[in-house]
């Protein structure tokens, strides 16, 4: 109401000096709406500026965000491609031990077969001859071909025990 009252005080103060009329009226409306649209127009640019900083700070958010889980998934994808690389390297290697230890064992079996058959052949030539002499030649070759069969039959084991525990490994 003060306002209201000192707007009419004021009309009244022009009217009596003759200055006014209602085209200083409209002026003077117009100029207070004008300022008034001014000030909103100004408040609503303060509003967009603060919605366009937020707006432009949760973009680089959300991209710093993506660069880090595009970072980790390429760390992870490179663990794993070098898990998997080793594992196939560890299973290439078992496995070739596997040959290995199987060669080994065959050739231990030969070598056993071998000594079996020189064994059997002194015990046959033992039992043609009577002669002392070469029954005593026979005997110390055949004891060494005996102590030749049970070192073979010793490796063949182990060879065999060995292989068994590898393939248990290899299984586990």
């Amino acid at each position: 109401m003060k306002g209201s009252n000192s707007n009419s005080s004021r009309k009244r103060a022009l009217v009596v000096e003759g200055h006014y009329d209602e085209d200083t009226s409209r002026r003077c409306r117009s100029k207070l709406s004008y300022t008034l649209l001014e000030t909103e127009l100004q408040s609503s640019r303060s509003e967009l500026e603060h919605e366009q900083s937020l707006r432009d700070l949760d973009k680089r958010r959300s991209i710093q965000l993506k660069t880090r889980l595009e970072k980790q998934l390429q760390l992870l994808t490179e663990e794993a491609e070098e898990s998997k690389n080793m594992l196939e390297e560890v299973r290439e290697k078992n496995d070739e031990h596997i040959r290995s230890l199987r060669d080994g064992r065959q050739d231990a079996l030969r070598q056993l077969r071998e000594v079996q058959s020189e064994l059997h052949e002194l015990e046959f030539e033992r039992k043609e001859e009577n002669d002392e002499k070469s029954s005593s030649i026979n005997t110390a070759k055949i004891t060494h071909l005996e102590s030749q069969l049970k070192a073979r039959t010793e490796e063949v084991d182990s060879l065999r025990q060995r292989l068994d525990e590898v393939v248990a490994e290899y299984k586990g």
